[in-house]
């Protein structure tokens, strides 16, 4: 019986294992990730405004927002 209830727990236990989604991040160092439409700078998500190709985006890690934004000055 103990046997049972030891087999039947390390099966749970890999069950439990094999469940959880293991997720590899991609190393991107600079530019667009594609799969995920996010931008990279230095293999960090960027946060803030950036000049590409000759015009803005603003960025909050790393999703770039849509629509007008409101850009409160900090200087």
């Amino acid at each position: 019986m103990r046997k049972r209830v030891t087999l039947l727990f390390l099966m749970l236990v890999m069950m439990c294992l094999l469940a959880v989604p293991v997720f590899a991040d991609p190393q991107v160092s600079d530019g667009w990730d594609a799969s995920s439409k996010r931008y990279y700078q230095n293999g960090e998500l960027y946060t803030g405004q950036k000049k590409l190709d000759g015009k803005w985006y603003l960025f909050q890690n790393g999703k770039m927002k849509k629509g007008f934004q409101k850009i409160l000055y900090k200087g």
